[in-house]
């Protein structure tokens, strides 16, 4: 309880509060009903309660500075605490050792999604030339442009780094050649496994 009156004070002019309280809610009731249901009860749960929360609108507030998101990610872990009965003094390493993502990497596996979609063009119009591929700007072949990469465009701050058009061309950029072609199910599928393969090496 120390904890969440702690985080809640941090929180309360932070942007992202009611996504705070809805976390602190779902940690709460998920410690009270850990010991009546069944681990595959307790996880449905989380990605209906939690996850799908964090999931929604990520590519927009994803982008804010970390101080913004910390306590999200305090409430997070603890969240993930309860649902896999850990100490409440367990490294959080050992959490996403589990089938969870951390919340940077729900952010990554979506804006993912998003750049999957425009490079399979099902996205909307009003996204066209958000985008730019290497293969337009040039016609030389390098690395890049041979991974199916886009254009990554200059920025002269760290707000300009927050830019939608930046980060995603930076994220598509570290997605393995492989995964690039899929369809966006399946890119979902496959890329979310991957991410969380990582947290074992």
């Amino acid at each position: 309880m120390h904890f969440a009156r702690t985080a809640t004070v941090d929180c309360a002019s932070n942007p992202n509060y009611k996504r705070f309280f809805q976390l602190s809610f779902a940690s709460s009731m998920i410690y009270k009903i850990r010991n009546f249901v069944r681990i595959n009860a307790l996880r449905i749960i989380y990605y209906c309660v939690v996850y799908s929360y964090l999931q929604y609108c990520i590519v927009s507030y994803g982008l804010a500075c970390d101080s913004v998101l910390q306590p999200l990610n305090a409430i997070h872990n603890n969240v993930l605490r309860a649902l896999t009965f850990s100490n409440f003094k367990c490294h959080i390493i050992a959490l996403y050792k589990q089938p969870f993502c951390l919340i940077k990497d729900i952010y990554h596996l979506e804006l993912s999604k998003l750049m999957n979609k425009f490079h399979n063009n099902t996205l909307p119009q009003s996204y066209n030339g958000f985008f730019q591929k290497i293969t337009e700007t040039h016609c030389h072949i390098t690395r890049s442009a041979a991974n199916q990469n886009y254009f990554v465009p200059r920025v002269g701050s760290s707000l300009g780094k927050r830019n939608l058009t930046y980060q995603g061309t930076v994220a598509w950029s570290s997605i393995p050649q492989e995964f690039k072609n899929f369809s966006c199910g399946r890119f979902s599928k496959n890329y979310k496994k991957f991410l969380i393969a990582l947290y074992n090496t």
